[in-house]
């Protein structure tokens, strides 16, 4: 789905402010394949300006090609939240495109993009055809999650709520998105939930998610108002602590000692981590762990996965210790390799 590499808070170079200034003035390239293609190699917060202007276009086509080129690349929260407006547009083509770009934002854990596609979904009043669409949409952001640690308990939520859904179609997509959370191929006969139950199971992934965001309290993560004090990953300093801190301001795009916005960088993100992980700070280990079953940063491998989970639980990791019993980690056979994000 595009370049997801291009989001960057830094100053464009003279070749992208060239790019972008063919879009000045009104002005409006040639739609190529579908999108403009120099806004996503440029990508970051200045092509999103560029974009949110394209989203008011008059011309259904403009709209359409603004809305696709959300699809290769990342372009900022301020963006996204402009992009949930297309989904109301009159163009089934608009809408069609929107959400599909929001499914991509929504799977690199944007708030705007998650909520909105949830909120869609779950309106019995749309159109049939953009509530399938937003499944969907759903099911792509938590493709690999559904297999590995679930980081994203409300999309789940969603997905559990629509199995209930009046309408077949949409019923049918939720159930094949969820399938691999209850059919393991050992399973005989074949499962229809989670042992326990679907509520059991969602009370339970949404604490894990909650206890896994903890160990980022080192770095200052929930601790608003503290602003003096100098938190980890603002020292200067390459010890394993300032390493993960650096690692989760970087995924989660938000600098966890001050608050500030930074570049979600899921590849920094996992070298960060992986840095600390291998100096033997058990929370990153975990946390490696995590981005190796989610696919973030890095190649999805249930084979590491498992590895670091095990390593964490050896020192001491609750919740890697449970994610390593349950399994989670463990090859899955016949399934493709995962693109690395």
């Amino acid at each position: 789905m595009g370049n997801p590499a291009a989001n960057k808070n830094i100053e464009p170079s003279p070749e992208e402010r060239r790019l972008l200034k063919a879009y000045g003035n009104g002005a409006v390239p040639a739609v190529t394949d579908g999108y403009f293609p120099d806004l996503a190699l440029v990508g970051g917060a200045p092509a999103g300006d560029v974009l949110q202007k394209l989203f008011q276009s008059k011309d259904v086509n403009i709209r359409t090609a603004a809305a696709e080129t959300g699809s290769h690349g990342l372009f900022g929260e301020k963006t996204v939240a402009a992009m949930t407006q297309l989904i109301a547009d009159p163009s089934p083509k608009v809408r069609q495109a929107a959400i599909r770009a929001l499914g991509m934002s929504a799977n690199w854990r944007s708030q705007a993009a998650q909520q909105a596609l949830i909120q869609l979904a779950t309106n019995k009043s749309a159109d049939l055809n953009d509530r399938l669409n937003a499944t969907d949409a759903l099911g792509y952001a938590v493709k690999l999650q559904v297999r590995g640690v679930r980081q994203d308990p409300p999309m789940f939520e969603a997905l559990i709520s629509l199995l209930a859904d009046k309408e077949e179609p949409v019923r049918a997509s939720a159930n094949a998105i969820l399938a691999p959370v209850y059919q393991p191929a050992s399973a005989t006969p074949p499962l229809k939930a989670p042992s326990g139950g679907w509520q059991s199971w969602l009370d339970e992934i949404t604490t894990k998610e909650a206890g896994y965001l903890k160990d980022y309290a080192v770095c200052g993560w929930g601790k608003s108002g503290q602003q003096e004090t100098v938190y980890p990953g603002n020292r200067g300093s390459s010890e394993p602590e300032d390493l993960f801190c650096m690692g989760g301001s970087a995924l989660l795009g938000q600098n966890l000692g001050t608050g500030q916005p930074v570049k979600q960088d899921p590849q920094a993100a996992f070298q960060y981590t992986l840095q600390a992980a291998e100096k033997g700070y058990v929370p990153a280990q975990a946390a490696l762990g995590m981005l190796y079953a989610n696919g973030k940063g890095v190649e999805q491998n249930y084979g590491e996965s498992r590895k670091w989970f095990v390593k964490a639980a050896e020192g001491g990791h609750p919740l890697a210790a449970v994610s390593a019993a349950n399994g989670r980690g463990a090859p899955r056979p016949a399934a493709p390799t995962a693109a690395a994000k």
